[in-house]
């Protein structure tokens, strides 16, 4: 029971007084001492979770890596074997994988679009958590499950839901925007904005004789198209290279300003 690398011979002698003698060479590997952390796992359903191994030269885990750590995305309840190797010797430990579920998050809204100080009533749809929380992007926020809530100043707002279960959470974003999102009720002219929503062209014309100019902004602000000086005819606004979303259209006519909603599809 040789602790160290060591040699051994056998000396043979035959009746006649010839000897000869034989050479065995031991190799004594260092036993092993397998360590894996952590020695369970209970994480949130698609989350990352590393296992680190320690104690032998060599590492077999049953998803086929042969390094000392592995990083997965839990998907599944497992269980996860890894083999530690010292030449001869090994040593083999399980880590139990325990995965919990997400919670489903929606939200839902009756309106995307509204004018300065109006108030959109939200909600959380066919979400299925245990607990709310909510941020309109403009400093405010809710743990009611349905909040109506105001929003005072103009701007694009990426209004967030976060639902846990246990310790798990998830989150949903919906985009609104808050300006001038309709045509003036009270303007005498009529203005006639076609299609919307809208693929590749929109057409911009007035039931009256009145000059008119535009401007096309997305929800950032930033003019994206604009007719240079006042036209009477019809003017053909061109969106086959925006992307998909909310603009916002912006007539001008005898001194007034004029908004419309438009969606890009």
């Amino acid at each position: 029971a040789p602790i160290t690398e060591t040699i051994y011979d056998v000396l043979l002698t035959d009746s006649y007084g010839c000897n000869d003698t034989l050479r065995t060479l031991i190799k004594v590997d260092e036993e092993v001492n397998l360590s894996v952390l952590p020695t369970s796992v209970v994480v949130c359903s698609g989350e990352q979770f590393t296992l680190e191994a320690s104690g032998a030269t060599d590492y077999n885990w049953t998803n086929g890596e042969s390094t000392s750590s592995i990083t997965s995305n839990a998907t599944v309840n497992e269980t996860i074997s890894i083999s530690g190797v010292n030449g001869e010797c090994s040593q083999t430990t399980d880590v139990q994988i325990t995965v919990l579920p997400k919670p489903n998050i929606e939200i839902i809204a009756n309106e995307t679009s509204i004018n300065t100080g109006d108030a959109i009533q939200f909600g959380i749809g066919t979400s299925n958590a245990s607990s709310y929380s909510w941020n309109f992007g403009d400093g405010s926020t809710s743990n009611f499950s349905l909040p109506y809530h105001t929003f005072i100043f103009e701007g694009a707002y990426n209004v967030v839901l976060n639902g846990n279960i246990g310790s798990c959470e998830n989150s949903d974003t919906l985009l609104v925007y808050v300006g001038t999102v309709g045509i003036n009720k009270n303007t005498p002219l009529q203005f006639f904005i076609y299609p919307n929503p809208v693929k590749n062209y929109l057409f911009v014309s007035s039931d009256n004789s009145s000059k008119f100019k535009i401007d096309l902004k997305n929800i950032e602000g930033k003019s994206v198209f604009k007719s240079e000086k006042e036209l009477q005819e019809t003017i053909k606004v061109p969106l086959l290279n925006l992307k998909k979303g909310i603009y916002i259209l912006n007539i001008y006519s005898n001194g007034q300003k004029y908004s419309k909603k438009i969606i890009k599809q």
